[in-house]
């Protein structure tokens, strides 16, 4: 008896080996998405998103057990849609990612023109840039071989190239989620480091075309920084690019000067012999500044395997104030970086360590104006794709038509029309009023001075202004003068075109 029980308990053993080795049978994907496909998101209605022809959505895959050592998507979170790989996760939620992907490397999947798809659903839309989006913690957007990573809880962004075995390779320096690499605001006097270190709030977005990174200063400012990828008939030549745009907002109470700078810690040329380039000059091995990029047109940091360019003159991009090429450390000693002109990139604490300051032109906004800057990003130094975005031969997506149509209604018609009833006579149409003339200068901004248009002396009459206001007994008669002088100085440089 006892060795029939051993034989019967050694088959059943067998049995239940056998039985485990059969491997699980592995999740589906949704759907797969090009870089085109994902910039206009498919209706349900469509084959992408409804499967096989039908008129309802695809549902949603139920969540998988994850392997050990791995973080499983969570379920019934908001989605996150990429042109290539998606890594999104909703604010404070569980990082979604394709089945399989580790979280922390969702960067780095494998064959990113063939993802999972997930369908995107806007909840919001931005007065400002007027994308609609939705918010995540974290959020990835890929097309052809580049990619942005957008990190709402640190405030900061990722630029990659995409390799041939779908690895995302970082092109600038990714330590502590490329922390190093930031965007500054100054208001007035103050200076701001817009991500995590700096204190300032910030939320990752998802938008219909790319990514965007929102940062809050209660009761000064709102900065918008939008990732925008090229459209549908750009072509897969300029699908390595991508078009950033910084929104303004001054939300005070009163006038106010903002200035943007962007500080980014190249790492490409600091393991090759040319350094940085430019248009102009194909090799920069050393210091240098420039106030006009009129003529050098972008910046390359680059090696034998990768590239990263940025594209800072041309059509509809914002001429910046100043380019700095210098040691990363010394970038962000002051506002306006110095250089040491014909010395290396090596400092006491550091070897070889460069980065490229840009600093763009200061901006006198009234309460609830916004301020506009652009320029663009690309993974390659192939002259042909740099030209086309210095030329503005690269179309980027633009914003839904509905949009588009009802700016324009706003901007064209102040008061809304009467409402026309049905049995009314035909009107004849109107014809085309001629083109609004600028109105002229008043008085008061026809009599400021040069001096009086100086940086400087704005500011501190900015600041004498905001020191009144501070005081219990407030000479009204002389407030009110300062004011009518800051507005006069203001109207006078609208009209300057500044």
């Amino acid at each position: 008896m006892t060795r029939l029980f051993r034989y019967t308990a050694s088959l059943l053993a067998a049995f239940l080996m056998c039985t485990a080795a059969v491997p699980a049978e592995e999740p589906q994907a949704a759907g797969v998405t090009t870089a085109r496909d994902s910039i206009f998101p498919k209706r349900s209605g469509s084959p992408a998103a409804a499967g096989s022809g039908g008129s309802q959505a695809a549902p949603a895959p139920e969540a998988q057990p994850a392997p050990e050592g791995r973080t499983a998507p969570a379920r019934q979170q908001a989605p996150a849609s990429s042109a290539g790989n998606t890594a999104g996760s909703t604010a404070g939620g569980t990082p979604a990612v394709p089945a399989g992907i580790p979280a922390a490397d969702a960067s780095e999947a494998a064959d990113p023109a063939a993802p999972a798809s997930i369908d995107f659903f806007p909840t919001d839309q931005d007065p400002y840039s007027g994308w609609k989006y939705s918010v995540f913690e974290k959020a990835t957007y890929r097309s052809g071989r580049l990619q942005v990573s957008v990190n709402g809880t640190q405030g900061s962004f990722g630029i990659y190239e995409i390799r041939d075995d779908g690895k995302a390779v970082p092109l600038l320096s990714s330590y502590d989620f490329f922390s190093s690499t930031a965007f500054m605001l100054r208001i007035g006097r103050k200076e701001y480091l817009l991500n995590y270190a700096g204190g300032i709030k910030s939320e990752a977005r998802r938008t219909e075309a790319g990514l965007q990174l929102a940062y809050t200063i209660p009761g000064k400012a709102f900065f918008l920084l939008d990732f925008v990828f090229p459209a549908v008939e750009a072509g897969r030549t300029a699908e390595s690019a991508v078009q950033v745009t910084l929104y303004t907002v001054n939300r005070g109470e009163n006038p106010q000067t903002f200035t943007n700078k962007a500080i980014f810690d190249t790492i490409l040329g600091e393991s090759s012999s040319q350094h940085f380039s430019t248009y102009e000059s194909p090799e920069l091995n050393t210091q240098r500044k420039f106030q006009t990029m009129k003529n050098d047109r972008w910046i390359c940091s680059a090696n034998k395997t990768a590239s990263l360019a940025l594209v800072l003159s041309g059509a509809g991009i914002s001429e910046p104030g100043s380019v700095t090429l210098g040691p990363i450390a010394s970038l962000s000693e002051s506002w306006e970086p110095t250089v040491n002109d014909g010395k290396g990139f090596s400092t006491v604490l550091s070897y070889n360590n460069s980065g490229v300051a840009v600093n763009w032109k200061t901006a006198y906004l009234l309460p609830g104006q916004v301020d506009t800057k652009r320029f663009a990003i690309a993974a390659t130094h192939d002259r042909r794709l740099l030209d086309a975005l210095e030329s503005g031969g690269v179309p980027f997506a633009a914003k839904a038509e509905a949009v588009q149509d009802r700016q324009q209604e706003e901007a064209a018609v102040p008061l809304p029309a009467a409402e026309a009833k049905e049995d009314a006579a035909p009107v004849a149409e109107a014809a085309p009023l001629p083109a609004a003339e600028d109105p002229p200068l008043s008085p008061a901004a026809q009599a400021v001075t040069e001096a009086q248009l100086d940086f400087e002396y704005i500011q501190n009459l900015i600041d004498y202004i905001e020191s009144l206001e501070g005081e219990d007994a407030i000479n009204r008669d002389e407030y009110t003068s300062l004011n009518e002088e800051l507005d006069a100085i203001f109207e006078k440089i609208r009209s300057m075109g500044n």
